[in-house]
C-alpha cells in the first residue's frame, strides 16, 4: 500500500542517508521503524498491565524462595 508523509527537510535527509548506508529503500527503512515502535509501545502497554495486576495482588515471596529466584535470575543471560 502506499501512503504519504510529512516529514521535516532534516529528517528526511537523514532517513535517506541511513537508507542508503545499510542498503534498504526508503519504504523499507519507514516499514521497518514502523514495526519496531509498534513492537516496542506493545511491550511496554504488557509491561503496564502486568503491573498493574502486580500492584492488586500480593506478589511478596517468601524470602527463601526470593533469594533462590534472584540467584537463579541471575545466573542466566538475559
Amino acid at each position: 500500500m502506499k501512503t504519504a508523509i510529512s516529514l521535516s527537510d532534516d529528517l528526511f535527509l537523514e532517513a535517506d542517508a541511513f537508507a542508503k548506508t545499510v542498503g534498504m529503500s526508503r519504504s523499507e527503512l519507514f516499514a521497518t521503524a514502523v514495526r519496531e515502535y509498534i513492537k516496542t509501545h506493545s511491550r511496554a502497554d504488557l509491561t503496564e498491565r502486568i503491573n498493574a495486576a502486580c500492584a492488586i495482588i500480593d506478589t511478596n515471596l517468601p524470602a527463601d524462595l526470593a533469594q533462590t529466584t534472584r540467584r537463579k535470575l541471575l545466573a542466566v543471560e538475559w
